[in-house]
């Protein structure tokens, strides 16, 4: 008996049971010898090694492919990254440059608004006190000159009968007297002299219209102490021309003061 039948033969005394799988049909592999060489002839050409090996290639080459890719954007990307970086740092730089020289031109600024302001604070204090200077030196012109008329009527008023002269003894009452009225007049002089330096400190264009008011009124102060010495008749009426003068010096002083502080 044959393989072939025995396998038949078995398969039908093959015991039927409900949980067994039923059975597959079975498949013969037929090998082919040939005759002339008595050799199994094998063909190589679609084996299963050459399809893996050809795979394997193809998936080398593919994977160099992407590996490839993948370094040349990985490098794209870096390159781009550190173009955007060194743009950056550049723009960083330049913007602090930038606010670097603003803040120098700023400073340069203030710099100069303060020399400004310190230039026009020293002017400011420079004036103010030449106009202090010169308010000084007017208001103590019109003291002098007021007290000298104030001592000069007292002494009228005291000594009606009294005749003054030109001519005293020294250390008579009369020396004393005239002497005290001297200094007074003396002191006048100084005031004006005084004055007239302030005046010309201030390089106002009135200074010689200053000049000529106070030398008028000392010209009347000069009048009442002659008149007081050698008669004194027409003394108040000098007096009294001496107080206008007076009062005129007194608004051209606050005029001048006025304009010099607007």
């Amino acid at each position: 008996m044959s393989v072939e039948e025995e396998l038949m033969n078995d398969q039908d005394v093959m015991i039927q049971l409900p949980w067994t799988v039923p059975q597959q049909p079975l498949y013969m592999t037929n090998i082919l010898v040939d005759p002339k060489t008595q050799k199994i002839p094998l063909n190589i050409q679609h084996s299963t090694d050459t399809t893996a090996i050809s795979s394997f290639a193809l998936s080398v080459i593919i994977a160099l492919i992407l590996g490839g890719l993948a370094t040349w954007l990985a490098y794209w990307y870096g390159r781009k990254s550190f173009q955007l970086t060194e743009m950056s740092f550049k723009t960083v730089v330049e913007e602090i440059k930038a606010s670097q020289q603003s803040a120098m031109d700023l400073n340069a600024r203030l710099f100069e608004q303060q020399q400004v302001l310190q230039a026009e604070k020293e002017k400011f204090e420079r004036e103010k006190s030449v106009t202090d200077r010169f308010r000084n030196a007017a208001e103590m012109f019109i003291v002098d000159i007021e007290l000298f008329l104030s001592s000069v009527t007292l002494l009228h008023l005291s000594h009606i009968q009294f005749q003054f002269s030109e001519q005293v003894e020294i250390g008579s009452y009369e020396h004393e007297v005239t002497a005290g009225i001297n200094k007074k007049f003396d002191q006048l002089f100084e005031s004006r002299s005084k004055l007239l330096f302030s005046a010309l400190e201030m390089e106002e264009n009135t200074y010689d219209d200053i000049d000529q008011a106070i030398s008028e009124t000392i010209k009347l102060a000069a009048s009442v102490k002659n008149r007081l010495v050698r008669g004194r008749e027409g003394l108040m009426g000098d007096i009294e021309k001496c107080k206008r003068a007076i009062n005129q010096n007194k608004w051209m002083f606050k005029k001048i003061l006025a304009k010099k502080a607007a």
